[in-house]
């Protein structure tokens, strides 16, 4: 169930984090078209991706675990 948590956290920073950088890059870029905004989303994102942990802590877990028992 932790893991199913997880997934759906990640994803959910994802899809924030890539609708963001959308909306900023058209508010602060003029003249930026789409093909622009999606490469600079997806480098972005790149970067997003690969600095979030693979699991949580062992503290975490154990605090989140007891809802499910």
């Amino acid at each position: 169930m932790l893991y199913l948590d997880q997934k759906f956290n990640r994803a959910s920073l994802m899809a924030a984090t890539t609708v963001a950088t959308a909306a900023l890059l058209v508010a602060t870029v003029p003249g930026i078209n789409a093909v622009g905004v999606l490469l600079a989303v997806g480098l972005v994102n790149i970067g997003v991706y690969y600095a979030m942990p693979d699991k949580y802590s062992k503290t975490y877990a154990e605090k989140h675990l007891k809802r499910y028992h």
